[in-house]
């Protein structure tokens, strides 16, 4: 099934085996962000219990962010960030260096960086 916001690339009928992932960008968005969080929780707990698939999920949510502090079926990474030496910029601003770090989750500069598109 396909729509505007999502593409789903295996079929129903399908079983998912630990050599499979599943990629899930900013799950929970786009709703109100307690519901959206309650509906990403069961999704998730639901994929765990039955697929033996890796599970990758993004999200801004504190409440998906703290699945890895209550459940230890979790795992939690963050992008680091970087100060920019932009001297038109003050204080600069946070840039992403690609490197992960697992076991800890940052704050989002979400707003932060949709204040520097024109």
């Amino acid at each position: 099934r396909s729509n505007d916001d999502s593409e789903t690339f295996v079929k129903e009928d399908e079983t998912l085996t630990q050599h499979d992932m599943v990629l899930l960008d900013e799950l929970g968005g786009g709703t109100d962000p307690e519901a959206g969080s309650a509906i990403s929780i069961a999704m998730l707990e639901y994929m765990l219990e039955h697929s033996q698939a890796r599970i990758v999920a993004t999200t801004h949510s504190p409440h998906l962010k703290a699945l890895s502090v209550d459940d230890n079926r979790f795992n939690c990474a963050t992008v680091l960030l970087e100060e920019s030496t932009d001297t038109a910029t003050v204080g600069g601003y946070h840039l992403p260096s690609f490197q992960l770090s697992y076991g800890v989750f940052g704050d989002s500069y979400a707003l932060g960086a949709a204040s520097r598109c024109r």
